[in-house]
């Protein structure tokens, strides 16, 4: 196991909030922040290494509103149809189709559930922002833990 701030390889690791990012780190890097736990050799991540490389922020598609109108046609779903499975009202959906209103996340994940739909993608900012600094830095992998904690 190695400590998720510095890298190094140790015995004892310790579960750290550090700047509200939790995050296994060896005993010289967990000053750095709040420790919460104690963590033995074993791996107790979930989360593996894929944090490392893989960025999991998503944003609303900048095409939403035509993945909906497409949804909606090829399932034959009336508008009224939508609002009953969403409990929104027409008017909101109907500035969402048109584009006039981004919807909400709560509306986004209830459209997606209605109508089988994915509206979210990986971000482009941040794959941008790793491949220019050609790597993760370790502001990199705290922000990233940030956004899984928050979603």
């Amino acid at each position: 196991m190695n400590c998720e701030l510095c890298g190094l390889s140790d015995e004892k690791f310790y579960k750290t909030e550090i700047d509200g990012a939790i995050l296994e780190v060896c005993q010289k890097c967990s000053k750095y922040g709040k420790v919460l736990s104690e963590v033995g050799s074993q791996s107790s991540r979930t989360i593996g290494n894929q944090i490392d490389t893989m960025p999991t922020e998503k944003e609303l598609r900048v095409d939403f509103s035509q993945i909906i109108k497409e949804a909606l046609n090829s399932k034959n779903i009336t508008l009224e149809q939508l609002s009953s499975q969403t409990s929104t009202s027409k008017y909101e959906l109907k500035k969402v189709l048109d584009g006039k209103i981004i919807p909400s996340e709560e509306l986004t994940f209830k459209l997606e559930k209605a109508l089988k739909i994915s509206l979210l993608e990986v971000s482009p900012k941040l794959f941008r922002k790793i491949t220019k600094n050609k790597g993760l830095s370790i502001g990199d992998v705290v922000e990233i833990k940030k956004k899984q904690k928050q979603g």
